[in-house]
């Protein structure tokens, strides 16, 4: 540490360089939380989290059951044990819930007071996307282009007009939604190669495409298809790039949402599995481990930036908490940082404590 700070004040390096490490340290050393949970108020499958992008403070979930809750992930704790709270929500008694299953949920981007959540009773397996203007709910148009059930749809982080869809076509479509004529481009995973099989020729996966993810700065886009594949993709180019992530398994029949972190380095995705929530190293495509807690299948995850906690939901009708283990000195963010963090002894008015040194390779 006293090595960093003398290199700091000499402008040799920047200060960037021991948060990024520590952001990584706690992203790659995630655990079941001992002291932390959220109330439980779903009595069927957890199928959607959102997380708002204002304050990051409003977990938003949607269940089975029909029921949509709202719980503060920073509540200040009053005892050891901290459980995040229900605050509100939409619930059985309410004559606006859900007839059936809630499917997704998510936060108006630019502020916290409203949300939108959709059902099967009011959507379809339809191969086409509507677009609505919340002021009035009516439909301003519709984009044609899928062949079978569009199973996600996900903002750009960085462009408000890009839209990204995938179906069970095996296709990802991006859009420019000022324009309906048509897509701006058709993701393809075999990058224009010549292939024997015409089915498989302007497709992204060989099964449906179940989940989309883009990065924090919207460079890239992840997909999750029930081929068992992660395909990156390059969103200028519209190009696979080919990092291999091996099979991951996808039994899913519907949506699964899927979560990325670009503030570590190397970046890290988050993927529901079966039972687990596996992470992955978005570079090579490693699985660098699993996070086991659920007794059963996993369908959604989203990840606290500032914190970085992760939260997942599943058919256990639970919502469980993933924190950074601050003991814990993984070697996998050792191999790309500059600098990296081990346990050092420290005298302290007198007394040895554990702090972390920044130590140069």
């Amino acid at each position: 540490m006293l090595s960093f700070l003398a290199e700091r004040c000499r402008g040799i390096k920047h200060s960037s360089v021991l948060s990024v490490a520590e952001v990584t340290r706690r992203t790659y050393s995630l655990e079941l939380s001992k002291n932390k949970d959220v109330q439980r108020i779903h009595m069927s499958s957890v199928n959607s989290l959102d997380l708002d992008p204002v304050d990051y403070r409003y977990l938003l979930s949607g269940g089975g059951d029909g029921v949509i809750a709202i719980y503060d992930v920073l509540t200040k704790p009053v005892v050891k044990e901290l459980t995040c709270p229900y605050l509100c929500g939409i619930g059985r008694s309410n004559e606006s819930v859900h007839k059936r299953s809630v499917e997704t949920v998510q936060w108006y981007p630019h502020d916290t007071g409203m949300f939108v959540s959709s059902s099967m009773d009011v959507g379809s397996m339809s191969s086409k996307i509507k677009l609505c203007d919340l002021k009035t709910g009516s439909s301003t148009h519709i984009l044609k282009g899928h062949k079978d059930a569009i199973l996600s749809v996900q903002w750009s982080n960085k462009e408000e007009f890009l839209l990204a869809s995938g179906s069970r076509d095996g296709k990802i479509l991006l859009w420019d939604v000022r324009h309906a004529s048509g897509c701006l481009k058709t993701l393809d995973r075999h990058n224009g190669e010549k292939r024997e099989s015409i089915s498989s020729v302007k497709t992204a996966h060989n099964g449906d495409v179940s989940g989309l993810c883009f990065t924090d700065e919207g460079l890239f886009l992840l997909s999750f298809g029930t081929d068992d594949r992660l395909r990156l993709w390059d969103i200028a180019s519209g190009k696979n790039t080919l990092v291999n992530f091996g099979s991951v398994v996808n039994e899913s029949g519907k949506s699964v949402k899927i979560a990325c972190s670009t503030t570590s380095n190397p970046s890290a995705a988050f993927i529901p599995t079966v039972n687990d929530v596996d992470v992955y190293d978005l570079q090579n495509g490693e699985m660098v481990y699993d996070l086991k807690g659920h007794y059963h299948k996993v369908n959604c995850c989203v990840f606290h930036p500032h914190l970085q906690e992760l939260y997942s939901g599943g058919n256990d009708s639970n919502i469980l908490v993933w924190e950074p283990d601050l003991g814990r000195h993984p070697d996998k963010y050792k191999k790309n940082q500059e600098y990296w963090l081990v346990p050092m002894p420290r005298l302290m008015h007198g007394v040895v404590m554990k702090t972390t040194e920044v130590i140069e390779k």
